[in-house]
């Protein structure tokens, strides 16, 4: 079996440059726009919409939950996070840039002063080695390093950190 990319996690996380308090006290506006927006593509059902509220300001997130509940875009007075677990298809990552894309129009339209002041796409990938665990064994980390990088294939990606034992690879890009 040829080197490859067995499953990916995509993690986005876009900070905003002030916290949005219009989230405190409008929040069913919001999490109606966001469903307005995402359900021109995605089924959202209510039943994985949550609102946990507390005496932090800081803590206050809504999550809706897509893909039965497998992924989940997340809203606090600080930031977007879109979570979007096990990818393993090239189908998937179109999926993937949909979810992304209908998020951040999602995000204009329910908190249009909204300001990003950072935007990270976190990818935690798996990747298969041919040669296995002996690879691992008689192997340099010079070669498995260029036959990670062969095997991702791309100079966007950068290579943020190898685990040998588990052959997790974690990947780091810059925003989007």
């Amino acid at each position: 079996m040829p080197d490859q990319i067995k499953r990916m996690d995509v993690l986005h996380e876009a900070a905003f440059s002030e916290p949005s308090f219009v989230l405190l006290r409008e929040f069913p506006p919001v999490i109606k726009k966001f469903y307005e927006v995402l359900s021109t593509r995605f089924s959202v059902s209510p039943a994985y919409t949550t609102i946990n509220s507390t005496n932090t300001v800081a803590d206050l997130t809504i999550r809706i939950g897509l893909f039965n509940n497998s992924a989940a875009i997340e809203l606090r007075p600080d930031r977007m996070a879109v979570s979007l677990p096990n990818i393993t298809s090239r189908d998937e990552l179109i999926v993937v840039k949909d979810t992304l894309s209908l998020a951040h129009n999602a995000l204009k339209g329910a908190l249009p002063e909204t300001t990003l002041s950072t935007s990270k796409l976190t990818l935690n990938t798996w990747i298969s080695l041919e040669g296995g665990a002996a690879l691992l064994r008689t192997s340099s980390r010079a070669v498995l390093r260029h036959r990670i990088r062969w095997t991702l294939q791309s100079g966007e990606q950068r290579l943020h950190e190898i685990a040998f034992g588990s052959l997790a690879v974690t990947t780091q890009r810059g925003g989007i």
